[in-house]
């Protein structure tokens, strides 16, 4: 580990820490922070209802695997929301997230805002996202 990665790793434990310092507020039981090496099957199968991304897949090494993992990851019919904004250095492109979405197996249900700060809400399909890449997984 360089010393790059032991600060992005520094810096994101202590935004984990801050949210779960908020998420102890009365009716927030049911939201669970989760930090995973996205791509590698981290992630367990159908468990989520949401998943929130922001301006974080440009700093994933497999895009598409990530993607595919949290597929399988959310329950059927449910949503992955991908934020991305201008300046961050690994911005992702509108298009180029709508391809690498709709390979990894999401839906697009919704897309607001401008082509230097938008918001894609996917929507996992009712079969099953396959994490591999090898065709659809039975179910």
């Amino acid at each position: 580990m360089n010393g790059q990665d032991r600060v992005r790793e520094g810096s994101a434990h202590l935004l984990l820490s801050r949210l779960r310092a908020r998420l102890e507020q009365p009716g927030l039981a049911h939201v669970r922070p989760l930090q995973a090496a996205l791509g590698r099957g981290a992630l367990p199968h159908e468990e989520f209802d949401r998943a929130f991304l922001v301006t974080v897949p440009g700093e994933i090494p497999d895009r598409l695997a990530a993607l595919r993992e949290i597929c399988s990851s959310l329950k059927p019919g449910r949503l992955l929301s991908h934020t991305e904004v201008l300046p961050d250095p690994h911005y992702q492109r509108r298009r180029t997230v709508e391809r690498l979405a709709a390979q990894a197996g999401f839906q697009v249900a919704d897309t607001f805002g401008s082509w230097w700060a938008f918001t894609i809400n996917l929507v996992r399909p009712p079969r099953t996202c396959d994490r591999t890449g090898q065709g659809e997984q039975p179910r």
